[in-house]
């Protein structure tokens, strides 16, 4: 699972944990957003793009997938960062570790920027938010009903693999 702290002007204003992903986006329908990805501190890209996903291995077969993010095994110990629709076709997906703290900035956009854990109720970002991601102290077992394993649902959910 991850866990996203919303930070405001050099405070913590909120906190959020996620299942399958996390999502910084703008709001306005035709108009790109710019953001900004860190890695431990360390600057990864500046890009303009309709947002950026954070995912876990669960979630890599969720929004992540459908916007040409790798898929990851449940048993990698990873985050996958995804932007959605960038505007440079060389901005690719990447797969980092499991422990490290990931920051979105939002840098500018049209009107708002929205933060979505989950599919849930999105919160209003503005310019200079920033929300940290990082590996949450909670974890979660699945269950599951088939004896098919990861795999056996890749094919039989999304045809993964099949002639």
């Amino acid at each position: 699972m991850l866990h996203a702290e919303v930070w405001r002007k050099g405070a913590l204003h909120g906190s959020h944990e996620a299942l399958n992903e996390v999502v910084v986006s703008k709001s306005d329908i035709a108009r790109m957003g710019e953001f900004a990805v860190e890695l431990d501190g360390k600057k990864v890209a500046r890009f303009r793009a309709d947002g950026v996903i954070v995912s876990t291995p669960t979630g890599s077969t969720a929004y992540t997938l459908a916007a040409n993010g790798p898929i990851l095994t449940p048993d990698v110990d990873a985050m996958v960062v995804t932007p959605i629709c960038p505007h440079l076709l060389t901005l690719r997906p990447i797969v980092v570790r499991g422990d490290a703290l990931l920051t979105v900035r939002v840098e500018g956009v049209p009107s708002e920027a929205l933060l979505t854990v989950d599919g849930q109720q999105p919160v209003e970002l503005y310019r200079g938010d920033e929300v940290r991601c990082k590996r949450s102290i909670y974890t979660v077992e699945l269950v599951r009903l088939s004896a098919g394993g990861f795999f056996e649902a890749l094919r039989s959910k999304l045809s993964w693999g099949e002639l």
